[in-house]
């Protein structure tokens, strides 16, 4: 039900799997006609503080958005702490959804929905990629999708029941 999203990601970690998840989110957007908008931070010394500063920046601000995609699930502790103090009930007024399925995100309050990879799968590609690039220097490589599901919880109520 989100019409307008807000994808947060840092700069200088910008991987190829970080890239698709972009992508993805992206024409994700466009198919469905949903406002979206990017937010790139660099982290420092400080990047969970600099994080909560960005977003609670922009959570204060309005329109906010109803929604907040998270290329990683390792952000999303200060982007709950600034819709807190920004007076934002999750997932009520806002939805968040993280990417990764770390194991923290089950302890936040609200717990964290969010996006598994199959990281198995990441691992024998990647493992793959290297062992023909010593074979083939220069080869390029063909674009993979990798098995996804989604981890309901708390932050997207419409169906954080089903994991209880």
């Amino acid at each position: 039900g989100c019409r307008r999203i807000i994808s947060v990601t840092w700069e200088d970690k910008c991987s190829a799997v970080t890239r698709d998840k972009i992508r993805l989110i992206r024409s994700a957007a466009e198919k469905y006609s949903i406002e979206y908008r990017e937010v790139f931070f660099t982290p420092g010394v400080n990047a969970k503080s600099d994080i909560y500063h960005i977003l609670r920046g922009i959570l204060s601000a309005d329109p906010v958005g109803n929604g907040i995609f998270l290329v990683s699930d390792q952000i999303a502790a200060p982007v709950l702490r600034a819709a807190h103090d920004c007076g934002i009930r999750i997932p009520e007024d806002l939805k968040v959804v993280g990417c990764d399925n770390l194991n923290d995100g089950a302890y936040y309050v609200p717990a964290l929905t969010t996006i598994e990879l199959d990281r198995y799968e990441q691992g024998r590609a990647a493992l793959r990629m290297v062992v023909k690039s010593l074979e083939n220097p220069g080869k390029t490589f063909r674009h993979e999708l990798f098995p996804a599901k989604v981890v309901y919880r708390e932050s997207l109520s419409e169906r954080s029941k089903q994991n209880k």
